[in-house]
């Protein structure tokens, strides 16, 4: 059933889309690794406070950095930079974001390896271009919903995270909106699903380092 049937299908008093926006932002995509390994070695009620933890420390790294998380998993979320901002400062932020998210889960990992023998790991997918979003509300619940190619490529990058066994990468789209503030080492190209052409990525280092002299104040 397309998008289109699927809301017709519900009664106007259940579901509404409103006015949709459409601006330039830089997706994140991070998924964490590791909870099947947790869930093996203790009690779900452990393992959700664990996770709880883990991803209100995650999530906050992506707030005080201007962004907003727009799809909350048991294993990772999505977030965006862009909505309110009116320059490229959205990729910069969201690359100062993966590196936090990075310094947070070593942070994160020492204090859980002492407590349960377990680490988790982080892949980062990101990636820069226009998204749409808007706020939909089905019944009591309200989201505010983004779409868009972008979020798709931000996805195919965090699973090459996988393949190259390093855990944050960004298209060739944020890298020039970036290349100016930090290192980067670039990958070999690689064909990913959905996309006719090779896709480009680089590699942020764990030497790196987040900047804030480049950041406009929101």
């Amino acid at each position: 059933m397309s998008e289109e049937s699927w809301f017709a299908s519900v009664p106007k008093t259940l579901a509404s889309v409103g006015p949709s926006t459409t601006f330039q932002s830089t997706v994140l995509v991070c998924d964490i690794r590791g909870f099947t390994q947790l869930l093996e070695k203790t009690t779900p009620e452990d393992a959700f406070q664990f996770i709880e933890k883990f991803l209100h420390s995650l999530t906050l790294a992506v707030i005080q950095e201007g962004g907003s998380v727009n799809n909350l998993t048991g294993d990772g979320f999505l977030a965006q930079f862009g909505i309110g901002l009116f320059d490229d400062s959205h990729a910069l932020r969201a690359v100062n974001c993966a590196i936090e998210l990075r310094q947070r889960l070593q942070k994160l990992n020492r204090e859980l390896h002492i407590a349960r023998d377990t680490t988790f790991r982080i892949g980062i997918g990101l990636h820069s271009g226009v998204i749409a979003g808007g706020h939909v509300q089905l019944g009591h619940f309200s989201s505010f919903l983004i779409v868009g190619d972008t979020i798709n490529v931000a996805a195919r990058i965090e699973s090459l995270t996988k393949d190259f066994a390093v855990d944050i990468l960004l298209s060739s789209a944020t890298f020039d909106k970036v290349k100016d503030h930090h290192k980067f080492m670039p990958m070999a190209p690689r064909a990913v699903k959905g996309k006719s052409e090779m896709l480009a990525t680089y590699w942020i280092p764990p030497q790196a380092k987040t900047l804030r002299n480049y950041i406009l104040e929101i």
